[in-house]
C-alpha cells in the first residue's frame, strides 16, 4: 500500500543542441571543445557565485592538425555561468584541479532541472494488503534498514471493517473504501509518521 522513496531535484542548464567551441590553446595551436545537448546538471560554484554544471560523459577536446580536429579526449567539463550571466566552456586536465575556462559569447543555454531516479530510502516502511475474508481486512507491516529485512519489527495486522471503514496504525489513518481479495482502494487521512 505504501512505501517511502526519495527524489532529488537540482538546478541544471539545458543546452538544445551539441556545442562546439573552436579557440587557441596557444599561438600556433587551436582546439575545439565539444559539448553534447542535454541536461547539464549543477556540480559546483566558484568564489564569485559562478556555477558549474556537468556534461555527460564530458567533453570532448581535440587539437587541430592538417585543419581538421580529430582523436579528442573526453575531459571532466561542461558550462560555466558567471554571475552576470557571462557564459564559458570549462574543463579538468587530468593532472590539475583547477577548471580551465574558455569563455564563448555564442553559448545559449537555458535554466532547468533534472530529477534524480528515485531511491529507496535507507530506512523503510511498508504496509502491505494481504486481502480480505468475510469483514476482516488484512495488511502485513514491516521495516527495512539499508534494504535489509528487520524480523522484530513486522506485524500482521487484522482489522474488522463492517465496524468501521477507517482503519490506523501507529498514528496512521485509512479511510478503505473498497477491498476485495486482490486489490483495495483507499484514501490516506494520517500518512505514517
Amino acid at each position: 500500500m505504501i512505501k517511502t522513496y526519495s527524489v532529488a531535484t537540482l538546478p541544471a542548464m539545458k543546452l538544445a543542441a551539441r556545442f562546439r567551441h573552436i579557440t587557441n590553446y596557444r599561438e600556433t595551436l587551436r582546439m575545439a571543445l565539444d559539448i553534447p545537448a542535454g541536461d547539464l546538471e549543477l556540480a559546483g560554484t566558484d568564489e564569485n557565485g559562478g556555477k558549474y554544471y556537468a556534461a555527460e560523459p564530458g567533453v570532448e577536446l581535440s587539437y587541430e592538425s592538417k585543419g581538421a580536429f580529430a582523436d579528442p579526449e573526453v575531459l571532466k567539463g561542461g558550462i560555466h555561468v558567471a554571475t552576470n550571466g557571462t557564459t564559458s566552456v570549462f574543463w579538468f586536465w587530468p593532472e590539475d584541479a583547477v577548471p580551465n575556462l574558455s569563455p564563448a559569447a555564442e553559448l545559449k543555454v537555458a535554466p532547468a532541472t533534472v530529477q534524480r531516479p528515485p531511491r529507496e530510502a535507507p530506512f523503510q516502511r511498508e504496509l502491505v494488503y494481504s486481502g480480505t475474508s468475510q469483514s476482516t481486512l488484512s495488511l502485513l507491516y514491516r521495516e527495512f534498514k539499508d534494504n535489509m529485512a528487520r524480523p522484530a519489527f513486522s506485524q500482521d495486522l487484522k482489522y474488522d471493517i463492517a465496524k468501521s471503514s477507517v482503519v490506523g496504525f501507529k498514528g496512521s489513518r485509512f479511510e478503505i473504501i473498497e477491498a476485495g481479495n486482490t486489490t483495495i482502494t483507499y484514501r490516506i487521512l494520517t500518512p505514517l509518521p
